[in-house]
């Protein structure tokens, strides 16, 4: 048992610079993120080393910014995610709001296994991640280069053929959207994408649509663009361009994501870390997190 369980779980998973995070840890980690609705714990665990690298160099980088999170924002937060919302108009008396809430945040404590402390940590840099999100947001333009385009999302590449042969039919393209797209979304819009500025679609969609003259269509490229974590491919079509425009709401939300992504890949770079992640030790997240009554896929399906 100790070799199979306790040995590996004290083992170490991520290190940032004087602070390890052990595979006990990671599982904890694991198991509370896959408690959510439509939780995938397998790609979660591909993922997760990663997640626990940046949240610590964000919460290692974040005093060089002035950037803090206080017990009240804690607080707040944790009384926000246990306590169900309050119809409108309901008030509810403090005292027994107050217990309402020990009682279901010691539930919350005991469905995911985790300490006072242990969960008060995670929140703390949750919180600290959107406000260095915001703080790096701060930089991002808000006008810029942009596109508008319609697509075609097809996820078989016997269909792209088709389409494409199709389109070198001349065939109308709208038409071939409702035939062949995938995307239900864009499909119900004629295919209409909206404008965007670089670096909000998935590579290699900027290297691509942006070099297209107005009318013309790309030849066929893959993204890894779908919720399922599969390539879908694209035939695009640019409608307009626009050498300045302003940024949507959207648009800008992801380009503060990027700047957090490529903050966090400079941090990687000028600390010390490590990763002790392998096939071994997936397979074994999984299988402890099966034990708990949360499914993963077998080794070698």
């Amino acid at each position: 048992y100790y070799w199979q369980s306790v040995g590996p779980a004290r083992g170490p998973a991520v290190r940032v610079n004087n602070v390890t995070y052990d595979m006990g840890y990671l599982l904890k980690m694991l198991r509370l993120l896959s408690m959510g609705p439509n939780a995938a714990p397998g790609k979660m665990a591909l993922e997760l080393p990663q997640l626990l690298m940046s949240n610590e160099l964000i919460r290692q980088g974040s005093p060089r910014y002035n950037i803090s999170v206080t017990p009240a924002e804690v607080d707040s937060e944790l009384r926000r995610r246990v306590l169900p919302p309050s119809s409108p108009g309901e008030e509810a008396e403090k005292a027994r709001l107050e217990t309402e809430f020990k009682n279901l945040y010691q539930q919350r404590l005991n469905e995911y296994k985790l300490s006072d402390g242990e969960y008060r940590r995670i929140v703390e840099i949750d919180l600290l991640r959107e406000k260095l999100r915001e703080r790096l947001g701060e930089r991002v333009p808000t006008v810029a280069e942009q596109v508008h385009v319609q697509a075609i999302i097809v996820a078989d590449e016997a269909k792209v053929t088709e389409a494409e042969k199709k389109l070198q039919e001349g065939k109308d393209f709208v038409a071939l959207v409702k035939e062949y797209s995938v995307d239900e979304d864009s499909r119900d819009k004629d295919g209409d994408l909206g404008w965007f500025p670089r670096e909000v679609k998935p590579a290699p969609f900027d290297e691509i649509v942006f070099l297209l003259e107005i009318g013309a269509i790309s030849s066929p490229f893959s993204v890894w663009d779908s919720p399922g974590g599969q390539p879908v491919t694209y035939l695009v079509k640019v409608l307009e361009k626009a050498q300045v425009r302003e940024i949507d709401k959207k648009s800008r939300e992801k380009l503060k994501d990027r700047a957090l992504d490529r903050w966090v890949e400079e941090e990687r770079k000028a600390n010390d870390v490590q990763l002790w992640w392998d096939q071994d030790k997936y397979f074994w997240v999984l299988k402890e997190l099966e034990k708990q009554g949360i499914g993963g896929p077998k080794k070698g399906s």
